[in-house]
């Protein structure tokens, strides 16, 4: 199995059990699954990015990363609704600029 594979494979299961635990009311293992399946997707981007380089790979790369983190403040137990709501408009701009690079 390759390494793109392998963490494509992880970032569908960590996915489905990310759903699986929210459905459940599994919120513990909600904050593991949901950042891995994240970091699962950028792990994927790294590699491709390590390949194609270029504007368009690191601004989607940086896309990604900062969704991470919109995705962490919205799980803290306080919400930060307008920190993580920022860093997805920040990530919309940043994919927009890609594929303008593109």
């Amino acid at each position: 199995m390759t390494p793109v594979l392998a963490l494509l494979t992880a970032a569908l299961v960590s996915g489905a059990l990310t759903i699986l635990a929210d459905d459940r009311g599994r919120f513990g293992l909600v904050y593991v699954f949901k950042p891995l399946t994240m970091g699962a997707v950028i792990a994927v981007a790294v590699i491709g990015h390590a390949r194609e380089g270029g504007p368009y790979g690191r601004l989607v790369l940086a896309g990604l990363i900062v969704s991470l983190a919109g995705d962490i403040f919205l799980m803290f137990k306080k919400k930060r609704f307008m920190e993580g709501l920022a860093c997805f408009l920040v990530a919309h701009v940043l994919y927009g600029a890609a594929f303008v690079s593109g």
